[in-house]
């Protein structure tokens, strides 16, 4: 079941505190969340090798911000992105090659089913590159801040 949105908004606010508390949204800037969730698979590819983590991904939460007509990759530096929509996905990417993520747009009936959106994330660091997977319980890329 999809979280209601008064209980979204119970839970993404005190993520918005922390962001103003670590200066990572400036004081009266308004945002909203298109995105937030906790991945459940991590890999880490590189020359080296290959890692597979399925715990301990709380740190590595996945969140997309709205600021003005903006997306931002709150967890990610405060990158902006820009989205694109093709099928039954949005791909929200990084211009500066840090990544991307991209999320499959449903019918809210079948997201309840599956509960939540689907998603993965790419992020690029040097010759390297980890991929997460995860399951939103909350995606508006039309939110207004």
């Amino acid at each position: 079941m999809l979280l209601p949105s008064v209980l979204r908004s119970r839970l993404i606010r005190p993520c918005l505190e922390e962001m103003r508390r670590r200066g990572l949204l400036p004081p009266g800037q308004e945002i909203c969340v298109v995105l937030d969730a906790v991945p459940s698979v991590r890999v880490t590819a590189s020359r080296e090798g290959l890692s597979r983590q399925t715990h301990d991904l709380e740190a590595q939460r996945v969140t997309i911000t709205k600021v003005g007509q903006q997306f931002v990759w709150a967890a990610r530096e405060r990158r902006t992105l820009v989205r694109n929509s093709s099928g039954a996905y949005d791909y929200f990417i990084d211009p500066q090659g840090g990544g991307w993520l991209k999320v499959e747009v449903l019918p809210a009936f079948l997201s309840e089913e599956v509960g939540g959106y689907e998603f993965f994330e790419m992020v690029s660091l040097g010759l390297a590159t980890t991929t997460y997977w995860g399951v939103s319980p909350m995606y508006d890329p039309d939110c207004a801040p």
